[in-house]
């Protein structure tokens, strides 16, 4: 009986260690504890062996802020602590958030290349100076890497209301990019650009830029010159279109762009806009439908003698009717 009875609970005991085992297991927890991360980039963090809702929450927003799953965003340079709240239970990440370098490079030209190694630990600084102005795409190419990457850009103008501008693009190929950003350029602007890489999904040697101005068609406008813009059709769906003009003055000066825009039916989504470049402006303004706002002074930009400027003219909406013209300000 006694030999029966062992038996028995040597069973209950081999039967019991292994479900521990699985317990233990299958206990939730956090995929990361701890992350040292670099300004503008991401990380993912999960709950292993948890498939309910998750509440995430940051001790510091203004350092990293996380979305609804579990992603971290990385604001600025210091220390934060992510939390999950699960089951009543709290499992918490310690972030440490790092400035990245600032690598100067040599200034470039049109056409000029310009290689740098991708990393997210440092900020790529260099100026770009056009020799004609225009319209001009930012190509690239990688050397069998795949990131993901942002431009940023600043002007010197004295007139310039500029903000910065950003593009992401992911580059995995050998041959160039055509697509990867295009602006408006004005010929005696000095362009500060910063690049960096905020996600490497695949290193590779190097990442290799370089500025090409577009064949895209700029049409010549004189002062006064009435210019209509539009469509004879109506769109079933609203669409976007930007129309490029070139102005040569005869005289330095202050100039603004004064019309009206006829928008067939429009919405909360709707817009006309303009945007001005020359040496000393850069400037933009929207608006919904009908006078273009003469009293706005982002619709004044600076030309000199000889000069040329590039104007924007652009719209999302299903049919727009637009005349607009060029004066000399008094």
């Amino acid at each position: 009986m006694k030999k029966i009875i062992l038996m028995l609970t040597v069973l209950i005991i081999l039967t019991l260690v292994p479900t521990c085992g699985v317990m233990a297991k299958n206990k939730a927890k956090l995929n990361k504890t701890k992350a040292t991360m670099y300004e503008d980039t991401t990380i993912q963090l999960k709950v292993k062996n948890y498939k309910k809702k998750i509440k995430w929450k940051s001790s510091n927003k203004k350092v990293a802020s996380v979305s609804k799953s579990g992603k971290v965003f990385a604001n600025k340079s210091g220390k934060a602590t992510i939390t999950a709240k699960v089951n009543n239970k709290k499992l918490k990440c310690k972030i440490k958030i790092k400035k990245r370098k600032v690598i100067k490079l040599k200034n470039v030209a049109d056409a000029k290349e310009i290689s740098v190694k991708p990393s997210v630990k440092v900020i790529y600084k260099f100026k770009f100076t056009p020799s004609t102005s225009g319209l001009y795409y930012i190509q690239s190419k990688s050397n069998g890497g795949k990131y993901y990457f942002e431009y940023s850009y600043e002007s010197n103008a004295p007139d310039a209301n500029f903000s910065t501008d950003i593009d992401r693009i992911w580059t995995a190929k050998s041959k160039w990019c055509h697509q990867s950003y295009s602006g408006i350029f004005a010929k005696g602007r000095e362009y500060v650009f910063k690049v960096q890489f905020n996600k490497i999904k695949k290193k590779g040697k190097k990442s290799v830029f370089r500025f090409i101005k577009s064949n895209e068609k700029i049409t010549p406008i004189s002062l006064d010159q009435t210019v209509n813009v539009g469509d004879d059709e109506i769109s079933p769906e609203a669409f976007s279109i930007d129309n490029y003009y070139s102005f040569t003055a005869n005289e330095s000066g202050y100039y603004k762009i004064e019309g009206n825009a006829d928008v067939y039916k429009p919405d909360s989504d709707t817009y006309v806009g303009f945007e001005m470049e020359s040496a000393r402006t850069s400037h933009s303004f929207e608006f919904k439908t009908g006078v273009i706002p003469k009293q706005d002074e982002e619709n004044t930009f600076y030309v000199s003698k000889g000069e040329t400027a590039i104007i924007n003219a652009y719209y999302y909406a299903r049919k727009i009717n637009m005349n607009f013209k060029i004066i000399k300000q008094k």
